[in-house]
């Protein structure tokens, strides 16, 4: 499924392309407030080699104190941004599947019509995730809580990391299970053109649990490897590219964050395209809008056939059975 998902994702990859220029640009964006706040002053100023050939913490402090700096301005700016793309990848995850799901190049209109058409559908399934994720957060503040008694009780700190550690493992492990459980439910509902949320998520429940092993290796295993290539590329940042490197540590975290969305489009396909193995019965939906009837034209009402002469009437018995 991994490798028939990575040909997927290598067909359909304008998909790719237009989603991390879609982030660059919002990326971009939300700089633009701290680069009109700290460029007049950095620009004219030899202090900013303080920056720019090292790490000044005391001149960062300072700079930030300034009047004419508003940090809560810069990182509203940031948070709006990443809002802005939370919900366009909501809406474009309903084209998406749709591309995956039937294999083929759509034309732009065709695209944004299969992301509108499912939109509102993925908003009610986030909702009943919400109500999902409350037991976890339950479970998160119990292991926490617990952490803390045995760091007050025990003078050993070991105990209270340990519980803690693997509180957090454990909540790790439920928030990956119900992401699969939401990704089969989305899959389901583009599949299956399916409007009743609360019944997709019901069986893709079903469905995730029979099938529980092998579709949760889908999801984490590509998320493994993305986790080691981006400490591996954040440890060659910080221990071989130098601060004035701006190009160079540009091009590194921009790989990173193409990898992340590409592991993300690599996780959907493998999905759909093991749905499709392990829901029998269920074939790629080609939505197509009814013609439109035709103005002016009469309704001419066809007669029936009549039927032929020698034909036996209702009350006869057939020759074989006489």
């Amino acid at each position: 499924m991994l490798r028939a998902g990575w040909g997927l994702v290598w067909r359909r990859q304008r998909l790719l392309w237009w989603i991390y220029l879609v982030s660059l640009g919002l990326a971009f964006l939300a700089t633009e407030p701290l680069v009109a706040m700290i460029g007049p002053v950095l620009d004219h100023s030899l202090a900013s080699d303080r920056l720019y050939h090292a790490f000044d913490l005391g001149f960062l402090a300072e700079l930030l104190a300034r009047p004419d700096f508003s940090a809560p301005a810069a990182g509203l700016a940031s948070m709006l941004a990443g809002i802005v793309f939370l919900l366009l990848m909501l809406l474009f995850t309903g084209g998406i599947l749709r591309v995956y799901n039937e294999d083929r190049t759509f034309a732009t209109g065709e695209f944004f019509g299969a992301c509108g058409r499912y939109f509102w559908r993925f908003v009610r399934l986030i909702i009943l995730l919400l109500i999902v994720l409350i037991p976890v957060g339950i479970i998160n503040a119990g292991f926490k809580a617990w952490s803390g008694s045995l760091a007050d009780r025990i003078a050993s700190p070991a105990p209270g990391v340990s519980v803690n550690i693997a509180g957090k493992l454990i909540v790790l492990f439920l928030l990956m299970a119900v992401r699969v459980w939401f990704d089969l439910a989305e899959v389901q509902a583009v599949a299956e053109d399916e409007y009743a949320m609360r019944r997709t998520f019901l069986r893709s429940f079903r469905l995730t649990r029979r099938h529980f092993g092998s579709v949760f290796w889908i999801y984490f295993l590509p998320s493994f490897v993305t986790w080691i290539v981006t400490a591996g590329g954040l440890w060659f940042l910080i221990e071989f590219v130098p601060h004035q490197a701006v190009g160079l540590s540009l091009l590194i975290t921009q790989v990173i964050v193409f990898i992340w969305i590409l592991t993300r489009l690599w996780q959907r396909a493998s999905e759909t395209l093991w749905y499709h193995q392990n829901a029998p019965g269920v074939a790629a939906v080609a939505y197509v809008e009814p013609p439109p009837p035709v103005s002016g034209a009469p309704m001419v009402d066809m007669p029936a056939p009549e039927p032929p002469a020698d034909a036996p009437g209702p009350g006869d018995i057939p020759l074989t059975q006489a």
